[in-house]
């Protein structure tokens, strides 16, 4: 069986454990990777054409105000096929009770 994990992650500036502090690597990217390592999925990065700000706190206000708008961010790449999958993950951050609008375009 074939899977394919889309995933969305942010690294850089993040809130962990009470703080913000600086990650190489989101933990939706790391979880990815586990399904990945665990069942030898495909891994599709989702990558926004305009990335948001490096600040968590900016980034915070950028994330609201597309959920507030309905956004669907534009892409850098998309898969224009998946028939070839028996199973697909789609994971991402929970960003007040759903995923980055990001991972919905």
């Amino acid at each position: 069986m074939k899977t394919l994990v889309i995933y969305y992650s942010r690294k850089g500036e993040n809130y962990v454990n009470g703080s913000i502090k600086n990650i190489d690597k989101g933990n939706t990217e790391i979880a990815a990777e586990y399904i990945r390592d665990a069942v030898g999925a495909d891994l599709f990065e989702i990558e926004t054409v305009k990335e948001y700000d490096k600040s968590y706190m900016t980034c915070i206000e950028e994330a609201k105000a597309e959920l507030r708008e309905n956004a669907r961010p534009e892409l850098k790449a998309y898969i224009d096929d998946i028939s070839a999958y028996d199973n697909i993950v789609i994971a991402g951050p929970c960003w007040w009770g759903t995923y980055p609008m990001a991972v919905i375009t």
